[in-house]
């Protein structure tokens, strides 16, 4: 099956909140791999040198394929549910090797 490599910088923000950023789409893992070696001394990154993440996808096939939960801020900053659904979070991609 095809696939492609997403590449996400995944880390704790404050508050314990997480921060993801999808990076980039590549067409082999080596090429994220590439782009791992390009960002790892970039500001931010350097900081969270293993929050780099490449998960594979596989091209034509539903990834999710259950509900979701939307959260609506509060006033005081937390978040709440605001719609009864079965999935919350997207899946952790894998950790990249070799950072």
């Amino acid at each position: 099956m095809e696939a492609v490599f997403l590449l996400w910088h995944v880390h704790e923000a404050e508050e314990g909140s997480e921060d993801s950023k999808l990076i980039g789409v590549y067409r082999t893992d080596e090429d994220a791999h590439a782009a791992i070696r390009r960002l790892r001394n970039q500001p931010g990154f350097r900081s969270f040198p293993k929050g780099f993440n490449i998960e594979r996808y596989e091209l034509n096939k539903d990834h999710w394929t259950e509900g979701f939960l939307s959260a609506v801020s509060q006033p005081d900053g937390t978040a709440a549910a605001s719609r009864r659904c079965r999935k919350a979070a997207r899946p952790k991609p894998r950790t990249a090797s070799g950072n």
